[in-house]
């Protein structure tokens, strides 16, 4: 997954010259061995996932998480 951070919210944001208030934010979180398996659980339209975080990193057991940004511009392609 291409798409995941360790920076702050604010600080994604800000680099990309846009406000929090332009985004929808999501948590997301997944129990599973794989690295892959995080993909499964970010909602279509993430523009990245922030603050991603792994605890208990091993090959029986981790748990990951983070918060998705979407685009409130998503929402109204959506809607069109």
């Amino acid at each position: 997954m291409e798409k995941v951070l360790s920076v702050s919210a604010s600080d994604y944001v800000k680099s990309r010259n846009k406000e929090l208030t332009d985004y929808i934010m999501r948590g997301v979180h997944t129990c599973k061995k794989s690295f892959e398996s995080v993909s499964m659980d970010v909602p279509d339209g993430t523009e990245m996932v922030v603050d991603y975080r792994v605890m208990g990193d091993s090959i029986y057991y981790s748990y990951r998480y983070g918060t998705a940004l979407i685009p409130k511009d998503y929402f109204n392609k959506i809607d069109e």
